[in-house]
């Protein structure tokens, strides 16, 4: 079923198809394109494609607004560009689960999203503020590309680990690896914000295992008019090979810092481009 207009739900029952729930329209800025009304019944679509346009020369923003949980199988987001991509976006106090995967190939993605199968990220993904969080019980991977980004990536899984599928990039908001198990991309892993002042852009937890990539490349802006920390906390120690330190400026470049008693070491190279440095660092 492909839908130019909105989907609004707000009484009885609906059933998805096993194939595809498309909406297609061009909506005006900052509009909800998808709502499930509290009362309302949704048995959801194999795959959810949000296909859909912005309506003027703004960076809109396109809500989903569900019962404060949804759950979804598949879910494909493909903005279509005008001046802007649009961002979509889990409203806020929702929170989406995909059972599937969740494939970001054009526009931005924001809010809370709590993925159990894989990710991929297209190389015109713009980003976005949202939390992705996979926690799936069985093994996941991710896909990035050179360009394109996604949101902030959490890693939480009791069992099973997060690989990359082979493209070898892969760029987020921020990263948080809070259990379990993740093999970064082989080439470059990259973190580019934005961040609000004094934000963990960088969190591995005691008990996990994080195998680091080639290159981990922080070009992240500060969110503010202060003198920004983005912080790096692992658990007392941890080994990368190659790091670069690429702070944008806002009025202020940031401050990249690892987190009071902890120590990185780089084995390979330190490229210190922009922004500043704090902590303890140690470079082979």
């Amino acid at each position: 079923v492909t839908s130019n207009g909105f989907f609004n739900l707000t009484a009885g029952t609906f059933t998805g198809s096993t194939g595809t729930l498309k909406l297609a329209g061009g909506f005006p800025n900052n509009t909800t394109i998808f709502n499930i009304a509290v009362a309302a019944a949704f048995t959801a679509p194999q795959l959810l494609h949000l296909n859909t346009s912005v309506g003027d020369c703004l960076q809109d923003v396109h809500t989903l607004d569900v019962p404060t949980t949804l759950t979804l199988n598949d879910v494909h987001l493909q903005g279509l560009s005008g001046c802007y991509y649009p961002y979509f976006t889990a409203a806020t106090g929702d929170t989406i689960t995909i059972n599937g995967n969740l494939t970001q190939t054009t526009g931005g993605v924001n809010g809370n999203w709590i993925l159990k199968g894989n990710l991929s990220v297209g190389a015109s993904a713009v980003g976005g503020t949202a939390t992705i969080t996979m926690d799936g019980a069985g093994n996941q991977t991710y896909s990035g590309a050179a360009t394109g980004s996604t949101g902030k990536l959490v890693i939480n899984k009791a069992s099973g680990t997060v690989t990359d599928a082979g493209a070898g990039y892969l760029t987020v908001a921020s990263f948080s690896l809070l259990q379990g198990s993740f093999t970064a991309p082989a080439t470059t892993f990259k973190l580019n914000g934005p961040y609000v002042h004094n934000s963990t852009i960088f969190n591995i937890a005691s008990g996990t295992t994080f195998t680091a990539p080639q290159l981990l490349h922080l070009n992240t802006t500060a969110g503010d008019c202060g003198i920004d920390s983005h912080l790096l906390d692992v658990p007392t120690t941890l080994t990368l090979n190659d790091v670069q330190l690429q702070g944008i400026a806002n009025c202020y470049i940031p401050y990249f810092t690892v987190a009071a008693g902890d120590t990185i070491t780089i084995s390979g190279n330190l490229t210190h481009t922009t922004g500043g440095i704090n902590g303890n660092w140690i470079l082979k």
